[in-house]
């Protein structure tokens, strides 16, 4: 038999009911609950939501998908391992079969088949993390992520079956009020508040701290962590950076110091670049992303020549980054370098012709790319 054990990458999981009756929901509950029982044994796993984007990103539905299709999706997101589920609810009954497989390799794990009363989904899933889990997790095993009542479980299963964000929120607002202790709905809820763009929701919901159960700690990092990126996203800059602050001094993680990077871009510090360099010797399979703000803020701190070669690579790999020729073409103006600077220009407006008004370097434009999710170190 294989093992895949493949805890230092990512774990994407690809769900799908396969129940006759309708409408199912387990499949929607499993895929929402297993990142975070993973990440309590120390895997990381992208979240339900994470998925969600990709997939539309790709333009692959939500129905049933082939192992190709899914391993072409898990490989979009830089992911070292597919998990898929198959879920099937009879009665009163939900049963789970899940395998691992490697996304670069033939390797594949065996298959796991669980059957547990639809009353007892979440200690499934968690069972089915520990099985999932690599060999030197684990260590988060006892943590505390008590499951929802049975009333909010089945609220928000539904919630979560929903295509529509504001709708899957709203249905998840409800299981919430049924369970406000519920670590587990209360992220759901910030996540698809997110998904939604109702940031400063996101905030609040992310904000309230219910003292009835103890929460496991990285579930409380990702509440926080979560809570800062929406903070960065309406503006509130200074509360982001004081919320980062705080988080680097407990764990330094590439995601973390890239969004502090964009806050104390944004408050004009001189210094910005500084954390988005720091970021870059963390293992994160968005590299790309943290050299681009780093790149941004060199040029508007005066240090255009330094950004340009991350730029020249950025766009050796991927000739139709637009936004990243735009910054060129900002480096070179600032350098004062016009003939570079109008070779670049018109190589990007033959690309981009609605970047036609933004030749002219602008700290208004908000180009910063924020993470949503961090990585284990």
């Amino acid at each position: 038999m294989m093992s895949l054990v493949l805890g230092a990458g990512l774990t994407v999981i690809q769900a799908a009911n396969i129940s006759s009756k309708a409408p199912s929901w387990s499949c929607a509950y499993v895929a929402e609950r297993l990142p975070r029982a993973l990440a309590l044994r120390g895997d990381d796993a992208a979240s339900a939501e994470h998925t969600r984007d990709a997939r539309a990103r790709l333009g692959l539905s939500d129905a049933v998908l082939t192992r190709a299709s899914s391993l072409a999706l898990a490989r979009s997101m830089s992911a070292t391992r597919l998990v898929m589920i198959r879920c099937l609810d009879q009665n009163s009954t939900t049963t789970v079969e899940a395998q691992a497989f490697d996304t670069e390799s033939p390797f594949s794990g065996s298959l796991i088949r669980l059957s547990e009363p639809l009353s007892s989904l979440p200690a499934l899933v968690d069972e089915l993390a520990r099985q999932l889990g690599s060999a030197a997790a684990g260590t988060g095993s006892g943590q505390v992520f008590a499951p929802p009542s049975p009333k909010a479980l089945v609220r928000a299963g539904q919630a979560l079956g929903l295509a529509n964000a504001v709708e899957r929120a709203r249905g998840l607002r409800q299981a919430l009020a049924e369970d406000p202790a519920s670590i587990d709905l209360r992220l759901s809820l910030v996540e698809t508040l997110i998904a939604a763009r109702d940031f400063t929701a996101a905030i609040e919901v992310a904000g309230v701290n219910p003292q009835r159960t103890a929460v496991a700690a990285p579930l409380r990092r990702l509440l926080r962590f979560q809570a800062a990126a929406a903070l960065l996203e309406v503006g509130r800059y200074a509360e982001a950076r004081d919320a980062l602050e705080e988080l680097r001094r407990e764990r330094e993680t590439a995601a973390v110091l890239n969004n502090l990077g964009v806050a104390r871009f944004r408050l004009r510090d001189a210094d910005a670049s500084g954390a988005f360099e720091r970021a870059s010797f963390f293992v994160d399979h968005r590299q790309g992303d943290v050299s681009f703000n780093r790149s941004l803020a060199l040029i508007f701190e005066n240090k255009a020549e330094l950004a340009l070669p991350a730029l020249d690579a950025a766009l050796r790999s991927d000739p139709s980054d637009v936004r990243s020729r735009l910054l060129r073409v900002w480096a070179q103006s600032i350098l004062g370098r016009d003939a570079e600077r109008q070779e670049e220009w018109d190589r990007l407006v033959a690309r981009a012709a609605s970047f036609s008004a933004l030749g002219t370097p602008d700290l208004g434009r908000r180009l910063e790319r924020i993470f949503f999710s961090e990585r284990s170190p």
